[in-house]
């Protein structure tokens, strides 16, 4: 009977922990998804000042499994760097990602960057209503991303035509 017991619980243990595996790799696929996207994006966006000395940092505000994928950024010549300092933004970075934990400060976060030519993108739920440039959506199944091209013709950095074409929504 203990016997029993003991084979149930390894069972359910070995269940459980089958599901959190797959569920982190979900996760992680997701975020290499991302990664990738994020990397297209910068084929798609022009900054008025292109020659920048930041033109080539891709910061990340908060926690994001995103960070997981540096090596993927540094493949494709960006780096890809945690800040936590926010006024070191306007100089330090020229794409900023704005992880979920940031939820409570993005109007704080906002305030700094979108006077200063910094493009962003996040994935928490409605924050391109709330003025990120870019934001991921998950939609059948598929990420996606809504455009807030309001925020990009404020910050005057140009984006391609075609980018808003694919967005699943822009918000002009």
């Amino acid at each position: 009977m203990l016997q029993r017991f003991i084979l149930s619980c390894v069972i359910m243990l070995f269940v459980f922990l089958a599901n959190v595996v797959s569920f982190s790799a979900f996760a992680m696929d997701e975020y290499a998804v991302k990664s990738t996207w994020i990397l297209n994006f910068t084929k798609f966006i022009e900054w008025p000042d292109s020659e920048s000395k930041n033109a080539k940092n891709i910061c990340v505000i908060g926690k994001s499994e995103i960070t997981n994928y540096s090596q993927l950024f540094k493949e494709s010549s960006y780096n890809l760097v945690s800040e936590k300092n926010l006024s070191n933004i306007p100089s330090n970075c020229r794409i900023v990602f704005i992880g979920e934990s940031e939820v409570d400060r993005l109007d704080e976060i906002l305030g700094v960057i979108n006077s200063n030519l910094v493009f962003t993108i996040a994935d928490s739920a409605d924050f391109a209503k709330k003025g990120v440039m870019i934001n991921f959506v998950v939609d059948e199944n598929k990420i996606k991303f809504v455009v807030n091209n309001n925020a990009i013709k404020k910050a005057k950095i140009h984006v391609d035509p075609s980018l808003l074409e694919i967005a699943l929504k822009v918000i002009d």
